[in-house]
């Protein structure tokens, strides 16, 4: 009986531990920004350089649109910025 029990608390410890650490791997240090170019007709503008700037750290990120205008900043840390095209 004592066995049985054991047996039983190992696995609900040994559960409770994988779904903690499954949790954990969900969190994230970065973030991105997606985003599309367009011009003033609303077509869309391909090879522009677009700045995502961190005004607090001065974190500069310089990307170029595709050819449907999208771009995306990726991998950066947490907090506010600005875009300019």
């Amino acid at each position: 009986m004592i066995t049985r029990f054991l047996s039983k608390r190992s696995i609900t410890a040994l559960t409770l531990v994988l779904l903690a650490a499954a949790t954990g791997l969900g969190q994230s240090t970065s973030g991105s920004i997606t985003g599309t170019v367009r011009d003033g007709a609303g077509a869309p503008v391909s090879d522009a350089n677009v700045l995502v700037t961190n005004p607090a750290t001065n974190l500069t990120r310089k990307v170029t649109t595709n050819s449907a205008g999208g771009f995306t900043a990726a991998q950066l840390p947490p907090g506010n910025y600005t875009i300019a095209v």
